[in-house]
């Protein structure tokens, strides 16, 4: 999971950390059906979270404010080879400006498609000779695990996923490899418990 800056304050702090860490856990396996249950310190860390999040506000002054004389390019469409009749949306553009990364719904081209309608992919285009986008292709597994694929990429061979696969929502990262893109992971692993009967539990 994406650890902000406070986040990584509270890190530092031996007092906090194993709660925390709990904490940031719960939320990354956290599942619809459940109920995430905030222990007392954890209730203290959101207090303390809220607070800290709002000083650089209270340090500017109040109201909306905006920038003048900010000249905008012109939107031009990027033809049939990425769009579709289907939605595409959250387009992320690579660091060295060669792959366009973006989520599409609904389309037949998806993993997912045949059992849900409305499934979301990660697909993505490269930039041919002379600025032209090269015709969109699914990201493919182990990337996309199903419904609602998000990404975001900090560099050339890393790839940043949302996405709830199964109903589990999640933050995860994957690396390219010779071989394509690993298996995303979670940002924090936890480690494993076991019951009585030997079984692993969260």
């Amino acid at each position: 999971m994406l650890r902000s800056y406070w986040q990584q304050c509270f890190l530092g702090l031996p007092f906090f950390k194993g709660e925390l860490e709990s904490w940031l856990y719960d939320l990354n396996t956290l599942s619809s059906p459940k109920i995430l249950k905030l222990t007392t310190m954890k209730k203290l860390l959101c207090i303390l979270w809220g607070v800290m999040a709002c000083l650089p506000t209270l340090a500017q002054n109040e109201g909306i404010n905006y920038l003048k004389n900010i000249e905008y390019y012109k939107a031009e469409d990027l033809g049939g080879n990425v769009n579709s009749k289907s939605d595409e949306s959250y387009p992320v553009i690579s660091p060295d400006g060669k792959i366009l990364y973006f989520t599409r719904e609904g389309h037949p081209g998806n993993i997912e498609y045949k059992y849900d309608k409305r499934d979301q992919d990660i697909w993505y285009a490269t930039m041919a000779a002379g600025g032209i986008w090269s015709l969109a292709k699914n990201l493919g597994k182990p990337v996309n695990e199903g419904y609602r694929s998000l990404v975001n990429a900090p560099n050339n061979n890393t790839l940043i996923v949302w996405g709830a696969p199964k109903g589990y929502t999640g933050v995860k990262v994957s690396k390219r490899t010779s071989d394509g893109w690993t298996t995303p992971e979670n940002f924090y692993r936890h480690k494993t418990r076991k019951n009585a009967k030997g079984e692993n539990i969260l």
